[in-house]
């Protein structure tokens, strides 16, 4: 059976923010509605909450979810290059790599060069693209990049002109091109400002039900964010 592996964050996880007392997110005014341990629960999210697990049943594929919550971008990368090492790529394959924030992929300035953190945010994203589109050459396996929750080319104080292009990026010429945005009805919109982090995002009433109290896309939400997938990038 073809599959689809998938990498990303929290968001690919599925996480509905109520795996319980014992969890950092938890919060006794949502407390969770199921038994499950914090393990059994999250393999339960990843196969049949997450929107991938949709997308992956309605295009027929067995999925791999190797997402993990926080993750940074290096370390999904880093993921994807062990399984490659490990020769478990398969030429039938197909690969979501949901790309998170890049302030998760640096935890200082480089000491030797003059570079600021903000263009960092950049240069990394540049760095991690550049290297997904290689291996998708390399392995013949397309590899569909696309923004969780933030883009750093956004909201910038700086000028930062460059000819790239990438294979497969899900809207890499909008500003508004994040999984936010599907959910909210603001795909493509001309924004000036770059979003702030998920979990302080303020949702407008209407678009309440496809979101957690802890700002990760509810059930609905990741129906939706699939259905979006299936029409716009998958044909379906």
């Amino acid at each position: 059976m073809s599959r689809l592996i998938a990498f990303g964050d929290s968001f690919v996880v599925g996480d509905l923010d109520d795996f319980g007392p014992t969890d950092g997110n938890y919060n006794p005014k949502f407390p969770p509605t199921h038994g499950m341990t914090p393990g059994e629960r999250e393999k339960y999210l990843k196969y049949n909450v997450s929107f991938v697990s949709i997308i992956a049943k309605e295009l027929d594929r067995e999925l791999v979810n190797m997402a993990v919550r926080g993750s940074s971008n290096y370390a999904q990368l880093d993921q994807l290059i062990l399984f490659i090492s490990r020769g478990e790529l398969k030429p039938d394959d197909i690969i979501m790599f949901g790309m998170t924030t890049t302030c998760r992929d640096r935890a200082m300035r480089h000491p030797c060069t003059d570079v600021a953190w903000d263009k960092f945010l950049v240069l990394d994203l540049v760095y991690i693209l550049s290297t997904l589109d290689s291996m998708s050459k390399k392995y013949s396996v397309p590899i569909y990049k696309f923004n969780l929750f933030d883009n750093p080319l956004v909201g910038q104080p700086f000028s930062f002109n460059f000819d790239f292009y990438f294979d497969n990026y899900i809207g890499w010429d909008l500003k508004a091109n994040t999984l936010t945005d599907i959910l909210n009805d603001t795909w493509g919109h001309n924004i000036s400002d770059r979003y702030p982090y998920h979990t302080h995002m303020t949702v407008k009433e209407e678009y309440e039900q496809f979101w957690t109290w802890n700002r990760h896309p509810s059930e609905e939400g990741h129906k939706k964010i699939a259905r979006w997938f299936l029409k716009e990038v998958f044909n379906k």
